[in-house]
C-alpha cells in the first residue's frame, strides 16, 4: 500500500501520530492554528528553506569587506595608472570592460557555489534600472574627471 499524499491528518490541533511531521515550524503553526492547509504550505515550502545557506560566520564578514576594500582600492588605482600613465583614450571603453569583468567574475562566482543570483527578469530590471543608470552616469563622470 503507496503513501497519500494529502497532509497529515488534524485531531484537536495536533499531529496523530499515525503521520508524523519532521518540520517543527509545520507542527508549531498547525498547532497553533489548526489548519492543515497551513501545514501543507509549510511542507511544500520546506525545501526552498533547507536549501538556503547557513548565515554568514564573523569572520566571513570581516573577509567580505575587507576583500571589497582591497578590491575597490585596486579598482582605483588601476583606474589611474590606465588614464594616466598609458593616455587610455576612452574613457568608455574602461568602464564598460569593468562592468562585463565583474559581471564575469560574478556568474563565475555563482556557479562555483559562493554566491546565489536571483535569477533575471523584466520586474527585476525595470526596479533597479533608475539606480543603474545613476551608478553609470557616476562611474563615467568619475572616471573622466
Amino acid at each position: 500500500s503507496g503513501k497519500n499524499s494529502s497532509p497529515p491528518a488534524i485531531k484537536s490541533g495536533a499531529m496523530t501520530q499515525e503521520e508524523p511531521i519532521e518540520n517543527a515550524a509545520a507542527q508549531r503553526v498547525t498547532i497553533a492554528n489548526g489548519s492543515a492547509d497551513e501545514t501543507e504550505k509549510l511542507i511544500q515550502n520546506d525545501a526552498i528553506d533547507t536549501d538556503s545557506p547557513p548565515p554568514p560566520t564573523q569572520s566571513k564578514k570581516i573577509g567580505t569587506a575587507l576583500f571589497y576594500a582591497m578590491s575597490s582600492l585596486g579598482v582605483i588605482f588601476a583606474n589611474k595608472i590606465v588614464l594616466s600613465t598609458f593616455k587610455f583614450p576612452s574613457v568608455q571603453t574602461l568602464a564598460f570592460m569593468q562592468f562585463t569583468s565583474t559581471t564575469l567574475a560574478l556568474k563565475a562566482a555563482s556557479m562555483l557555489g559562493y554566491v546565489n543570483l536571483l535569477p533575471i527578469s523584466v520586474n527585476g530590471i525595470k526596479s533597479i534600472l533608475p539606480l543603474s543608470t545613476c551608478y553609470l552616469f557616476n562611474i563615467l563622470t568619475g572616471l573622466s574627471a
